[in-house]
């Protein structure tokens, strides 16, 4: 079933960071990784090829951090995101499924 991508947004707004926390995601990439989902949900890739895009926004968001203030994030938060980011687009098809039954 597809769903608007305005609901998917609003609903990714507001539990996204939960989610992200939720799973070990370091606070200073939760807005990075919530804009990266909405930017990589924007198009019409398949799963991996969006969780790709989302990644890679990311490791660039990283780079950044760490060119201005090094050490904003240490080595080993790929994992992290990765487990982040598929809870997050899990609890919101969640959410989204919910809501369509209701």
């Amino acid at each position: 079933m597809k769903f608007p991508f305005r609901r998917f947004l609003l609903i990714l707004r507001h539990v996204g960071p939960l989610a992200l926390m939720g799973a070990g995601v370091p606070a200073p990439l939760i807005p990075v990784i919530v804009l990266a989902i909405f930017k990589a949900e924007n198009g019409h890739a398949t799963g991996a090829e969006k969780k790709t895009l989302a990644l890679n926004i990311v490791d660039v968001a990283v780079a950044s951090m760490n060119a201005v203030k090094p050490g904003t994030v240490v080595e080993g938060y790929h994992d992290a995101v990765e487990k982040g980011i598929d809870t997050t687009i899990a609890v919101v098809n969640l959410i989204q499924r919910q809501r369509a039954t209701s």
